[in-house]
């Protein structure tokens, strides 16, 4: 297994030059149009924001995970890094016919209880506050397809 979460995800993909790490910017005014550069442009790179402009550290926007990368593709399947298209539909064509199930498994510790919130703490609208990215310059609300938190 070539990764096992999203971070270790991001150096893999940093590793062979396809992340692009941008800081400093507006979620309202630049975040969108920075997207859509990068979106119609080779190499086509995933974009990480950080450091967003009114939001704490911590807070970071990945996108374009899987857009025009064969490469980004196959590691997040799994497979291997060199398959051409040809390959990659061939791989999924064998696993679809034959789907491999995982069972769920009960952990006492890892990355995914690193931030646990209770009582007081909970706030349900944290992510309704989250830095998205305005798309067009018509659109009057963010959008939330095709982004992750990071």
């Amino acid at each position: 297994m070539l990764y096992n979460d999203l971070r270790s995800w991001m150096s893999k993909v940093e590793e062979f030059g396809e992340l692009k790490t941008v800081e400093g910017i507006d979620w309202k005014y630049e975040m969108g149009a920075v997207t859509e550069v990068y979106a119609r442009n080779p190499p086509y790179s995933a974009i990480l924001f950080d450091k967003i402009k009114d939001y704490p550290a911590g807070h970071r926007v990945l996108v374009g995970v899987h857009h025009q990368s064969l490469k980004r593709q196959c590691l997040t399947t799994h497979l291997p890094l060199d398959y051409d298209r040809y390959q990659f539909i061939q791989a999924w064509r064998k696993r679809l016919n034959n789907p491999t199930y995982i069972p769920p498994r009960v952990v006492e510790t890892g990355p995914v209880l690193e931030n646990v919130y209770e009582g007081k703490d909970i706030d349900l609208y944290f992510f309704a506050r989250a830095p998205l990215a305005r798309r067009r310059r018509r659109t009057l609300h963010r959008h939330r397809s095709c982004r992750h938190h990071a």
